[in-house]
Order: C-alpha cells, then structure tokens, then sequence
C-alpha cells in the first residue's frame, strides 16, 4: 500500500545542517521527484561508463550556491522543470571518488492551469515514472540504489510476509527487506553467481537499505506459510520434478564458485576439491510456486554449508547436521539421476511426514 507523499510543515527544503561534514571530493545532489504516487527515474546517456543506468536528476554543486540552490538548478537545466523540494531522503552516499551524493524528495511545480512534463533535455535520453511500489523496475545505478531504498520506506508501507523459516521478512514495494547477519556478503555473492549461471528462481541482491537489512527482488507467486498439513499442491509430483532439476543446476554451479575465505552462517568453512554448495534447507516451506503451480523460487537462502560430492561426511559435518539441515551439501553429481534421487528422498520425507 503507498502512503501519501511525505511533506515538510513548512514550504522551505530541509537544509542540510551546517555542522554536517562536507565531504572531501563535493556533493552532488539528487531530486526525487514524486507526482501521484509516482517518482521520476532518469536514464543516463553519458558518459560512457555511466549511459543506459538510472539516477534521481541532479548534479554537483558549484562554488558560492547551496544544497538546495545547485538542486533547482540542476533540474531546469536537465528537465527544464521548476521543482519545489520538500526534505532529505536517506543519508549521504559516499562515492569512491570521494565525493557525497544527497536527495531531496520534490515536486514539481506549475502555474495554474499549466501541465507542462519534464524533458530529458540534458544527460539523459529516457525519463520514466515508476509507481512507488515498483521502484526496482529498472537498473538503478549503484550510487543511487541506497537512496531507492529509503524513498521506498518513506512511500510504501512495508507488507509482512509469510513462508520460510526466518522470521523479520517484510515487502516493501517490488522487494524484500530481511535481517542480516556477518554471513550476508557470502550469501548475496553465491547469489550473484548462481544468477550469473543462469540458475533459475534465484533471488536478485539489491544491496541493503539504511536500516541494515537485505534487500532482494520481490517474486510474486503463492507460499504455504503456517498451513499444517501441507496442501497437496506443495507436494505433487510435478513439483518434486522441479525441485530435482532445480538442485541440479544448483550443485553444476556452485562447483565453481570461490567458497573459501568467507563467513558463513555457521562460520568459515574449507571444502575439497570437487565439492558442491547446497541449499539443505527443502522443504515445503522454502517454496514460492506460480498460479499454473510450477516452482519460481526458493527462500531462506542464507543457511548454506559445503558437503562432498561423495554424499560422505567428515566427523564434524555429521554432528553438525544431526537434528536438522545444515546450510550446506555435497552430492556425487557424476550422472543427473544421482542429484534427482536424493532430491526425491529428500523431499518425499519431508513433504508427506
């Protein structure tokens, strides 16, 4: 659900406070334009390095002007628009080159009777107004995608959701917003990298928001949450084939990803040659499925731990798994019937218990 538009009580910006540090490289500021429950996204058309991401209009602030002053003028020259800005969003974006990226939510302002749009008259090829509830639509560059999260707070209220079993797990918009913990860079890396193999139904990282949780790609589709038995439709045949298939493209993956040196849930784990990451964590529960019942995805992806492919454990991995799945598993994946075995073994024992 959107909330209204968030306004200051008084018609002057919020200005940056004067004892706030000034950073060493400059400020560049950002206009949030929102309109109708809508906000304004800009498509960059240079320079090179940057053309084709999205950014909140502005620029940086020359000498002798203000936050605010630099910020109205950006956006006459970039949108030939007259905006009116209302208050801060978010905390300053430190960029590498050492300078300070700040928004501003805004309006744009007309004269009665006017209905002027704003033109990508200078920087930008592409201007788009994206619903609050879907600001992740687009590729936002990496600066401005802290600020994306925080606009997000201010305008749209955050939905609990159900499914998993890790608990604090909220919609915001077209994401989701989840704990962290020191295992988080680890996770959202092997994510990347199982994305970037071209595994299916796995969750896209967006980073985190100013609270300190996780932010992931909202997959619209149906989770059993609390119902006990488990529906029928969570256990069926087709399903299974899914999660087998699933696991599969997982443990061909994750063979090449560079586990080592990283925090994990359980710590840092060493693996030998050859050996796989697994979810170990199917179940019923774990599984977001679309209306024609195929799965798109699984959740709880941060308990992962490393087993060997030859489905034989060491000591210390066997005490760690007894009472429960761990976060991580190494299967034999020499044919694929292997892999779809144990994911059937494994799903019919918790599925139908």
């Amino acid at each position: 659900m959107a909330r209204p538009t968030p306004r200051c009580e008084s018609c002057d910006a919020e200005a940056v406070p004067a004892s706030t540090p000034q950073p060493a490289g400059g400020v560049i500021v950002g206009a949030a334009i929102v309109r109708d429950g809508q906000v304004l996204a800009a498509r960059r058309s240079a320079p090179a390095s940057m053309a084709g991401g999205w950014e909140f209009p502005g620029g940086k602030v020359e000498a002798g002007e203000s936050d605010e002053q630099a910020l109205v003028r950006e956006c006459q020259e970039e949108l030939g628009a007259t905006v009116r800005l209302e208050r801060r969003v978010g905390e300053d974006v430190v960029l590498p080159t050492g300078w300070a990226l700040r928004v501003w939510v805004a309006e744009i302002q007309t004269s009665p009777g006017s209905h002027s749009e704003p033109q990508p008259l200078q920087d930008h090829d592409m201007l788009r107004w994206l619903p609050a509830d879907r600001l992740a639509d687009v590729a936002w560059l990496p600066a401005d995608w802290p600020i994306v999260h925080a606009l997000a707070d201010l305008l749209v209220e955050p939905e609990p959701l159900v499914g998993g079993r890790v608990g604090g797990a909220v919609r915001v918009g077209d994401t989701v917003r989840r704990p962290t913990g020191p295992w988080t860079p680890a996770v959202h890396d092997l994510l990347r990298h199982c994305r970037a193999a071209g595994v299916p139904g796995v969750p896209e990282p967006l980073g985190e928001d100013p609270s300190g949780r996780e932010v992931l790609r909202y997959v619209p589709g149906s989770t059993m949450g609390d119902a006990d038995p488990v529906p029928a439709r969570f256990r069926s045949p087709s399903v299974l084939r899914s999660i087998g298939a699933w696991l599969r493209d997982l443990h061909e993956a994750t063979a090449s990803f560079p586990a080592e040196d990283r925090v994990w849930r359980r710590g840092r784990l060493s693996r030998s040659a050859g050996a796989v990451i697994c979810h170990h964590d199917i179940s019923p529960h774990n599984i977001v499925l679309d209306d024609a019942d195929g799965m798109l995805r699984l959740v709880e992806g941060d308990v992962r731990r490393h087993r060997r492919r030859e489905g034989r454990q060491t000591e210390d991995e066997e005490g760690e798994n007894e009472g429960g799945a761990g976060p991580v598993g190494f299967l034999h994946d020499g044919s694929s019937g292997v892999c779809r075995d144990i994911a059937e073994r494994t799903f019919r024992s918790r599925w139908t218990r």
